[in-house]
């Protein structure tokens, strides 16, 4: 479990969990809990580790084994049980491979939390696996992803298509594409959970966009390109 040079070190959301008491229940909770997971990349799998200030340093990790990772995102986070010292919680994790051209996929895991006031453990387990049959993977792709409440949106520079999946029942169906036809050259999202998709190249003639709104309904379709800004993540002008 090495890290390498190349890596997406990915800064999880941090579980920033300063509550005193679950809502309803009056339930005194671990008033020291921020946990941060990080992630690393190969050709061949993610690496995670787990650190924070429960205790003190790190206290685990493990390998998700995947062909070609390429995106990863995190959803928010639940608290599923607490005690007067202890509490578990649960976010989805969703990593998107390249794998070959014709298998780009998307793998849902289920991470949890089991959080005391001096230790925390981690568990991934699988939920389910989509294959992305309106992308084109294989090596030396850039994919793209981002996600609000309703769906998750991918696509990859070798795609004249980009994919929504709905979270839970993981419904695919395409995004695109424009006459003449365009790769994805970027995906956006703010924090009130609006998404842009566009297409082509930047500074070229033919570059467009899709809006989504929270609910993952489309409201708008133009040419040229738009960036969502949000609080954690720079827009990448390229």
């Amino acid at each position: 479990m090495l890290r390498n040079k190349w890596a997406i070190t990915l800064m999880a959301a941090a579980l920033q969990l300063f509550v005193t008491n679950v809502q309803g229940g009056g339930i005194p909770m671990p008033t020291d809990s921020t946990l941060y997971t990080t992630y690393d990349t190969s050709p061949a799998g993610i690496s995670w580790y787990t650190c924070g200030t429960t205790g003190s340093g790190c206290y685990g990790g493990g390998y998700l084994p995947a062909n070609n990772p390429c995106a990863l995102l995190e959803d928010k986070d639940r608290i599923t049980k607490a005690t007067a010292d202890e509490f578990d919680s649960e976010r989805y994790v969703y990593l998107m491979t390249a794998e070959d051209a014709k298998n780009p996929r998307l793998t849902v895991y289920l991470m949890k939390y089991h959080v005391t006031p001096s230790y925390a453990t981690t568990t991934f387990s699988l939920v389910r696996r989509v294959k992305l049959s309106n992308l084109v993977g294989g090596n030396g792709v850039q994919c793209y992803a981002a996600a609000n409440g309703a769906a998750l949106y991918l696509g990859t520079n070798a795609s004249d298509n980009a994919v929504m999946v709905q979270k839970y029942s993981y419904v695919t169906s395409p995004i695109g594409g424009f006459s003449p036809p365009s790769p994805v050259s970027g995906i956006s999202a703010d924090n009130m959970g609006y998404v842009t998709v566009n297409f082509g190249e930047k500074n070229s003639y033919n570059t467009d966009f899709y809006m989504f709104g929270p609910d993952g309904l489309g409201v708008e379709v133009g040419g040229g390109h738009q960036y969502l800004p949000n609080t954690l993540n720079t827009i990448p002008f390229h």
